[in-house]
């Protein structure tokens, strides 16, 4: 049988936001290290050319860190493969990777 977990958080309640980010990372990381079903939606507001009110497949989860900080990093995957294209920190061209 397959076991789920969902997560999410009201919007309007920033005491819950606070504690669902500060728990996102581990519950992600150690769902995709057991090789389960990840994914995340993009929400109502668009960030960074993510489509909303949509969902996304999470294809992996990796910590890096440099000279400026530590970064946790999700690599998501649109499955209808709509045209848009995440332009944002940490996109596939962006300065932030060299």
């Amino acid at each position: 049988m397959m076991e789920s977990t969902e997560i999410g958080y009201d919007s309007n309640d920033l005491s819950t936001l606070d504690i669902a980010i500060a728990n996102v990372w581990d519950i992600v990381h150690g769902a995709l290290s057991t090789e389960r079903v990840v994914e995340c939606g993009a929400g109502s507001s668009t960030i960074d050319s993510l489509v909303t009110n949509h969902a996304y497949s999470v294809l992996g989860a990796w910590n890096i860190s440099d000279e400026t900080g530590s970064y946790n990093l999700f690599k998501i995957r649109n499955p209808w493969g709509v045209d848009a294209t995440y332009n944002g920190t940490w996109a596939d061209e962006s300065p932030s990777w060299t």
